[in-house]
């Protein structure tokens, strides 16, 4: 016989509780509290205001998340893939890249500025300096192979200063974050982060060059530390 029956018993009363509680916990979990309609989900993703932005077969939406409501709806952009999609730091802005790319408000869905008087048209990521109101876009010039750096204003996408000269080895770049099997986009995402050591100059090391300090008022490279030339900028 048992030394604690009243365990025993106990335990074959919980039991069946316990199941009670697990098949409504189960049954209230599966009933929504909202739903969009939509086909063909590429991507959901929170963002820096809040809001859900979902991309589908019939464009990208920014939904409220406590009910469902859409906030704004833009069918120009069906399908449109995660890792074309890089929020601004410190900003409701993201820039969309494609067959160019554009700054779009998260608020409202609309087009800030896009890329069609850069000297390129897909961005291989980007750096906000935040005191300066700047972006500062890396890519690849329309002709040519060498990587380039535009400073814009963040707010009109004005071309502060274009420089072509910071480089000479090629960026070092990694896989974005929702790149498919085939199609797949590369970003100087995953380099060491950038320095400031004042207000008017910003450290990169992107590349096998080494890291290199410029004029964030030009764009003109200051110096380049040569001693760390060849070494990996991500290391």
């Amino acid at each position: 016989m048992s030394q604690f029956p009243f365990a025993r018993a106990l335990r074959a009363g919980i039991a069946p509780m316990f199941a009670a509680i697990a098949l409504a916990t189960a049954a209230h979990a599966a009933t929504p509290t909202w739903s969009y309609k939509t086909t063909g989900v590429e991507f959901q993703r929170v963002n820096a205001l809040g809001t859900l932005l979902v991309s589908h077969a019939g464009g990208l939406a920014a939904l409220d998340p406590a009910t469902g409501k859409p906030l704004w709806e833009r069918p120009d952009l069906k399908k449109f893939k995660e890792c074309n999609l890089d929020e601004i730091d410190n900003t409701p802005y993201v820039l969309l890249d494609g067959k160019q790319f554009e700054v779009i408000d998260l608020a409202t869905g609309q087009k800030k500025w896009d890329s069609s008087k850069l000297p390129f048209k897909n961005s291989l990521g980007q750096i906000q300096v935040a005191s300066k109101r700047m972006l500062i876009v890396f890519g690849l010039p329309k002709a040519g192979a060498k990587p380039m750096a535009v400073a814009l204003d963040t707010e009109t996408g004005e071309i502060k200063w274009s420089q072509d000269k910071l480089f000479d080895k090629p960026l070092k770049l990694y896989e974005v974050k929702g790149s498919g099997k085939v199609f797949k986009r590369y970003s100087i995402d995953g380099n060491q982060p950038p320095a400031f050591p004042d207000e008017d100059s910003m450290v990169l090391w992107l590349t096998e060059d080494g890291p290199v300090c410029l004029d964030l008022a030009t764009g003109a490279r200051k110096w380049v530390c040569a001693g760390l030339k060849g070494k990996d900028p991500a290391g």
